[in-house]
């Protein structure tokens, strides 16, 4: 789940709701606005035909290059598997593939490798009336932010869970020129005891890998337009009331929003940014907000964040359940002794445990216990289960 969002009788005036995608300006001069890529039916082609047509940055052909067919097949029965084969443009930048198989469980796109970047068509299916007409465009790369024109608007939102702090992040990189950006070991750094970065999956080649104690690497092909990258990271969390974090941020940062969830005693301060206001979004819950545009000349590299009077949670309901049975059991060991307890008892004991342990397991999968409180947990778990094997042996 990503940040909250405000309620919709809040301010109009103020900032976008948090964790919304950050919304593109009115288009500025001279700034350039890339052509759009089609997928459309035909009525002039015939069933289980494809045309692409590939361009340029200024929709104009590109002749004679190289591409690649994928079809993807999705059924319940054999699931998902997917194919590919090489094909060409002709000198009219066009490819037609006849003979396809049509039904809305298969997806066919083409490809265009320029280089480290990749350029898609938008995935099309064929019905068995008429073909699909599509349009792609494929443009020159750099591997350098800044050689492309890129700006960025991001959000930063900060939650107490279990025994950590997790940290959402939640970043939209605007490609303003013509050139692609692919970017080369392009890290944002983490504070090196962070853990558990995940992001959300994309249907293109960008994504976030962690880099051990260093942070996220961005990966992918920014072609011009619009491009939302959305991760998740935790740090440790001792039950403090008050956190202090230093958070690097990529270059060209033009607007941050920087937000946490708030208790009646929260307060949030970002270094040079406005005041905090408090929120509500639509589930009820309060939250802190405060964001800042940045100027030119004097770029924002990190965001100084003091957080006071946390809102802190407990273990949570598994973790309270959880230790409602262990309560119990122990109890049971401490009345009667493992040797009084008959092996049948004792059997049935043990399989109870162990359903405790496994949802302990997927629990913590989830990322919603947290590892101290897993590792707490599964060890008073294991530790009730030998109880059980005694009294067997």
């Amino acid at each position: 789940m990503m940040a909250p969002q405000e309620d919709d009788d809040e301010d109009e005036s103020a900032a976008p709701p948090p964790g919304a995608k950050a919304e593109p300006h009115a288009a500025v001069p001279g700034m350039f606005q890339p052509p759009p890529d089609t997928s459309e039916e035909d009525p002039t082609l015939p069933p289980g035909t494809l045309v692409v047509d590939v361009k340029d940055a200024d929709n104009r052909p590109l002749p004679n290059v190289p591409l690649v067919l994928t079809t993807l097949h999705q059924s319940v029965a054999k699931g998902q598997s997917k194919e590919t084969r090489p094909i060409q443009a002709d000198a009219n930048g066009r490819v037609r593939i006849d003979g396809l198989e049509t039904g809305s469980s298969i997806s066919y796109w083409v490809k265009d490798f320029v280089g480290p970047a990749t350029f898609a068509s938008i995935p099309a299916q064929l019905n068995a009336s008429r073909g699909v007409h599509g349009v792609m465009h494929a443009y020159v790369v750099t591997l350098s932010i800044e050689s492309a024109m890129i700006v960025v608007q991001g959000v930063l939102y900060f939650e107490v869970k279990d025994d950590r702090i997790q940290v959402e992040e939640a970043m939209t990189f605007f490609n303003l020129g013509k050139t692609a950006w692919v970017p080369d070991n392009f890290i944002i750094k983490l504070p090196k005891e962070f853990t558990a970065l995940t992001s959300q999956a994309q249907m293109s080649d960008q994504g976030i890998d962690p880099v051990d104690k260093i942070g996220a690497k961005v990966r992918g092909t920014f072609a011009p337009g619009r491009h939302d990258l959305d991760f998740r990271w935790q740090l440790p969390y001792d039950g403090e009331k008050d956190l202090s974090l230093d958070v690097e941020l990529p270059p060209h940062v033009a607007i941050m929003r920087v937000m946490a969830a708030a208790g009646p005693q929260t307060k949030l301060d970002v270094v040079g940014f406005p005041e905090a206001q408090k929120r509500t979004d639509r589930q009820g819950q309060k939250v802190l907000i405060t964001e800042k545009q940045v100027s030119r000349t004097e770029p924002l590299t990190h965001v100084q964040v003091a957080i006071r009077g946390l809102l802190t949670r407990g273990p949570g309901p598994y973790i309270a359940s959880g230790l409602a049975v262990l309560t119990i059991l122990t109890g049971l060991f401490m009345g009667i002794g493992p040797r009084a307890r008959s092996k049948t008892g004792a059997k049935s004991e043990r399989a109870a445990i162990l359903r405790e342990l496994l949802e302990l397991e997927r629990a913590h999968g989830k990322g919603d216990v947290g590892p101290k409180t897993y590792e707490r947990a599964r060890r008073e778990l294991v530790d009730a289960i030998a109880e059980t094997l005694e009294v067997v042996a």
